[in-house]
């Protein structure tokens, strides 16, 4: 509605100027890409799990994509990523598991404050290997973390403003689901947020 109603002024607008045109359009690249970033988690929602192929996933490998598609926005916080120094390997997707730490970095990067640490670990139990993202953001209260995976939930807005609709982390529960993994988080106001991924070992 925004989008359409900005356009109808600006056309109706007999003696629109040049810049006031090109702020209309760049009005409209931001709405189409929050549109875009809806669909996208939409789909993803919707997107069948049956026939996935699993197979021996490096870590290093997810995380590193990962991080890259997330340095943007970490940049611009001046948030560092410190990411493990030894690789694991896991049965899965790669891409759903590339898919699944991007939204676990977004969600970091999003709840941080400027000029602080994101730390990426590995662990492994006989069956299991563990990831956990620790950040040093704001934090959540034990209500918010039972409801954090529900779909369309967003936090307390009075302690947030990021914007978002409350698909990321529902999907990267889907996705942790769909490889018969778990998926907790470790919060408490104040004091940052801890999120555990626990992943089927490939040997």
């Amino acid at each position: 509605t925004a989008l359409r109603t900005a356009n109808e002024v600006a056309l109706r607008n007999r003696s629109l100027k040049l810049s006031q045109a090109k702020h209309v359009l760049e009005e409209n690249v931001i709405d189409v890409a929050r549109l875009q970033t809806l669909t996208d988690s939409m789909l993803g929602l919707l997107r069948s799990d049956t026939g996935m192929q699993k197979e021996q996933v490096s870590l290093v490998v997810v995380i590193n994509r990962s991080i890259n598609h997330v340095a943007p926005d970490a940049i611009k916080k001046r948030i560092r990523i410190e990411d493990p120094t030894g690789d694991m390997i896991v049965l899965g997707d790669e891409s759903q598991l590339v898919q699944l730490m991007t939204i676990i970095l977004d969600n970091a990067i999003k709840y941080s404050s400027d000029n602080t640490t994101i730390t990426i670990s590995l662990t492994r139990s006989s069956k299991w290997t563990m990831i956990s993202i620790k950040d040093q953001g704001i934090g959540m209260d034990s209500a918010t973390q039972q409801a954090i995976f529900t779909r369309f939930y967003r936090a307390d807005s009075s302690r947030s403003t990021t914007a978002g609709y409350g698909l990321g982390l529902a999907i990267a529960k889907k996705i942790v689901d769909a490889h018969q993994g778990v998926i907790t988080v470790d919060s408490s106001l104040g004091n940052g947020s801890t999120f555990t991924i626990k992943l089927i070992s490939a040997n």
